[in-house]
């Protein structure tokens, strides 16, 4: 009870700012309507939870863009994903008290209306740009060892 009090403080007060977001819904233990975020419950400290998420994209083929051991952020490169307007995929991440915090952004290229970027959520079909990338980097999040996946929305 006490780690879930001290991951909601967490999610308040000393991740938002890193990515300019202030407030956060409870945490659930499954994806609902416009879930953006996804908290990766680990005991590891956070340089190490960091560390081991970034070895575990490299695997998967995402490049490290920045591993910010100062703020504990981490950010990847652009990746191609193969479905729909075939998007890329940037996926975000910030340690917060007892965990990680990932989050995705995808930018596509419409060749005549030209580039839109939206945030990873779990709203619309299963290969639409939302939850296709929001699938994408929960599927990242379960690679974590022995992490405890929980839900969130953050504005």
């Amino acid at each position: 009870m006490m780690k879930s009090i001290l991951l909601f403080a967490g999610l308040l007060l000393a991740g938002g700012a890193a990515f300019g977001q202030s407030a956060a819904v409870l945490p659930a233990e499954a994806p609902f309507r416009g879930a953006n975020a996804i908290l990766v419950q680990t005991p590891d400290s956070a340089g190490a939870a960091l560390r081991t998420l970034a070895g575990l994209l490299v695997q998967q083929g995402y490049t490290i863009k920045r591993l910010d051991k100062e703020y504990h952020t981490l950010v990847t490169d652009p990746r191609p994903l193969e479905f729909g307007f075939h998007p890329v995929l940037i996926i975000k991440a910030v340690a917060v008290p007892g965990g990680l915090r990932m989050t995705g952004e995808s930018e596509v290229d419409l060749a005549t209306l030209g580039k839109s970027t939206s945030q990873a959520k779990f709203i619309g079909v299963e290969k639409s740009v939302y939850k296709g990338t929001f699938r994408v980097v929960e599927q990242m999040a379960r690679l974590y060892p022995g992490g405890t996946l929980r839900y969130v929305l953050l504005p």
